[in-house]
């Protein structure tokens, strides 16, 4: 995927959303606007971008609960990581 910017550290480059979100908005254009998501490091920026891939995920059936998404807001090890691989093999229902 051609993203926005480099992803060079996973656990930081993930943590806001935004990068998924605009992974997502690749699969589901009409679903996802990327002017209502933040490029930030405040947490209420975190928070509301993750809310709007939460929301996409309900609507469209993606499998992403709240519990995979909470570690990569708090910058868990490996979470990132292991959340983009299962991103992954949802959009393109193929196995890394």
């Amino acid at each position: 995927l051609d993203l926005s910017f480099i992803v060079k550290n996973p656990k930081r480059d993930f943590c806001n959303g935004f990068l998924v979100a605009e992974m997502l908005s690749r699969y589901y254009p009409k679903d996802i606007n990327m002017v209502t998501f933040e490029n930030g490091t405040r947490l209420a920026a975190k928070v509301d971008n993750w809310e709007q891939v939460y929301k996409l995920a309900r609507k469209r059936e993606l499998g992403i609960s709240k519990q995979d998404i909470d570690p990569i807001i708090h910058c868990t090890e490996g979470a990132a990581v292991v959340f983009v691989f299962h991103l992954y093999q949802i959009l393109t229902k193929r196995t890394a």
